[in-house]
């Protein structure tokens, strides 16, 4: 037997807060699926549930655990992690965002040094321009025990460098990627499950992709689109606006497209796996985002 056929390819823990519909998890997700499984191996900690998104991954040798966490770190969670991680032995563990970045502190105890990796893919919901104190502070304490940063953004690596401290040596800036095989105009066949009431004759649709939360601000963009049948009337013959994603404001949305009396012309997809098809139905697309864009 070959003993090099023995050895496993390095494993990389990646510490996420769920893996629930998003972009980040998206992003994780397309790693996974894509690094070649020879080079690496992948585990993933949910600091709360695993989600929606846990079934996107296509290698089974790939461990999720979920540790159920409420809302504020507690010691037990940093020794539940702890006791995941010596018992994975990673050769590198990631995190991701703030929610995830106290996991770099058991991933510093462990018995066998490890690489450590942070990926920042935005601030904070409750801080978008990272002025937090509190937050910052933690940040800062923190920081020594990174090896390396990723971020997404130019904007979000200088921010790392001049408000953090980070060194600028220590922060690589990788945009997200699109796979331009998939993602491309063209006219093509409707995404399943369309609805058959929902499309007039020549229609002109106005829509967005994204997580159901505060910060993605989507009620904006129902007042935008609900003022703009006012001023324009006619604009119900043809007009229609898609949302596409899930999430926590859900009914709270819905609650304001019935308050504003424009049901028939919005369609809510929720979660979808068809993305390019929904993208290629639509004419104009809105980015309502308090943080993005």
């Amino acid at each position: 037997m070959n003993p090099e056929s023995t050895v496993q390819p390095p494993l990389i823990v990646h510490v996420i807060y769920s893996l629930g519909a998003g972009g980040l998890e998206n992003g994780l997700v397309n790693i996974i699926n894509r690094i070649p499984e020879k080079q690496y191996r992948h585990a993933i900690i949910c600091l709360t549930e695993s989600g929606s998104f846990e079934d996107r991954i296509r290698n089974p040798a790939t461990r999720i655990f979920s540790l159920h966490a409420t809302p504020g770190h507690s010691f037990r969670l940093y020794w539940k992690l702890w006791k995941i991680m010596r018992q994975l032995k990673p050769s590198i563990v990631h995190t991701r965002n703030l929610s995830a970045l106290e996991a770099q502190i058991p991933a510093f105890f462990l018995m066998k040094r490890v690489k450590t990796v942070h990926g920042v893919h935005g601030r904070d919901v409750f801080d978008l321009e990272g002025k937090s104190r509190k937050y910052n502070l933690l940040r800062k304490v923190i920081r020594p025990l990174v090896g390396r940063y990723i971020t997404v953004s130019l904007d979000l690596k200088n921010w790392l460098v001049n408000t953090v401290g980070v060194n600028q040596k220590a922060v690589i800036q990788i945009y997200n990627g699109v796979d331009q095989s998939l993602f491309k105009p063209g006219t093509g066949s409707l995404p399943d499950k369309t609805k058959l009431d929902f499309l007039p004759q020549e229609p002109v649709v106005i829509g967005t992709v994204g997580r159901l939360a505060a910060v993605k601000d989507h009620a904006t963009l129902i007042r935008a689109f609900n003022i703009v049948l006012e001023i324009l009337p006619s604009g119900k013959q043809h007009m229609r606006l898609l949302i596409t994603g899930d999430g926590p404001l859900r009914t709270q949305l819905e609650a304001l497209i019935n308050e504003l009396g424009i049901g028939e012309y919005v369609w809510m997809t929720g979660d979808r796996n068809d993305i390019a098809d929904i993208l290629r139905l639509l004419d104009v697309f809105v980015l309502p985002s308090l943080g993005e864009g």
